[in-house]
C-alpha cells in the first residue's frame, strides 16, 4: 500500500501541490488533469526528487528516508523523454533494469536473463530482440523502457505519459498490459493525457486541479462530470 498524507510542494513561491492525502493499492491508477495541475510533481515526490512537506509511506517505510539504492528496489520510473544512451541491443537495454539485483563482483545470471525475456514478452517487445537501440522508433523505445521498468521488479511503477510515442493500437495494448500488471499485484501510477483509458473500466482515476485532488473514481465513472471537473469542458 502507498500512503500519501498531507503532501504539499512549494516552488518559486507558488503552491504546486496542496495537502494531498490518498491511499493507493495494487492496480492501475491513472493520474489526470490539465498541464500544470501537479501530476508530474507528484510523481517526482514519489521518486524522492522534490522537497515536500507531509509524508509518503510505502509498505510502512518512509520514502524520504530511503537511500537511492533502496528506493530503486521500491520504485521504477518511466519518463516522457528518455536520455540519450550508448547504442546497445534491445535486450541489453532491458537488462540494465536488473542492475539493482547485481551482487558485488558478479555479472548477470540466468534469473536476470529470464526476467528480461518475461518483461519483453509482457510488453509484446520480443520482436525487437537483436536490434540496436539507436535504430528503433520512439514507440519501440518506449516499449523497451517499459519492459526495463518491469524487469526491475519493484512493487511500484511510476509512468509519466507512457503512451506519448505510441499509435492508437499501441496505446490500447499498453493500457491492457498495465491493467494486467496491476492485477498481478503491482502499484502502477500513470500520468496520462489520453482520455480514452479514463472512460474504460478496470482502472482508478485520480484527477488533480490546481494542485488538489478534484476527482477520485473508477475509470468510466460519469465521464461527462470528469471532463467538466478536470478540464472545464462539456462533451457535445
Amino acid at each position: 500500500m502507498l500512503e500519501i498524507a498531507g503532501l504539499s510542494v512549494h516552488r518559486r513561491g507558488r503552491l504546486v501541490l496542496h495537502d494531498i492525502s490518498v491511499r493507493i493499492g495494487p492496480g492501475l491508477t491513472l493520474l489526470a488533469g490539465v498541464n500544470g495541475s501537479g501530476k508530474s510533481t507528484l510523481i517526482h515526490c514519489l521518486e524522492g526528487l522534490v522537497v515536500y512537506s507531509g509524508s509518503i509511506i510505502l509498505d510502512h517505510q518512509d520514502v524520504r528516508s530511503q537511500d537511492r539504492a533502496t528506493l530503486a528496489g521500491m520504485v521504477a520510473t518511466v519518463f516522457q523523454t528518455q536520455r540519450q544512451m550508448i547504442p546497445m541491443l534491445a535486450e541489453e537495454y532491458v537488462l540494465t533494469g536488473r542492475f539493482r539485483h547485481l551482487r558485488p563482483l558478479r555479472g548477470y545470471n540466468r534469473q536476470d536473463l529470464a526476467a528480461v525475456q518475461a518483461a519483453m514478452a509482457d510488453l509484446e517487445a520480443l520482436h525487437l530482440t537483436g536490434r540496436k537501440t539507436h535504430q528503433l522508433s520512439g514507440g519501440e523505445m518506449q516499449l523497451l523502457t517499459l519492459a526495463r521498468a518491469v524487469a526491475q521488479d519493484t512493487p511500484v511503477l511510476l509512468l509519466d505519459e507512457p503512451g506519448q510515442h505510441l499509435d492508437p493500437a499501441g496505446r490500447d495494448r499498453l493500457y491492457r498490459h498495465l491493467l494486467r500488471l496491476g492485477d498481478q499485484g503491482r502499484i502502477i501510477l500513470c500520468v496520462t493525457h489520453d482520455l480514452e483509458p479514463l472512460s474504460h473500466p478496470g482502472a482508478r482515476v485520480i484527477g488533480l486541479r490546481d494542485g488538489r485532488i478534484a476527482w477520485d473514481h473508477p475509470s468510466g465513472h460519469n465521464p461527462a462530470d470528469m471532463l467538466k471537473t478536470l478540464y472545464g469542458i462539456s462533451p457535445r
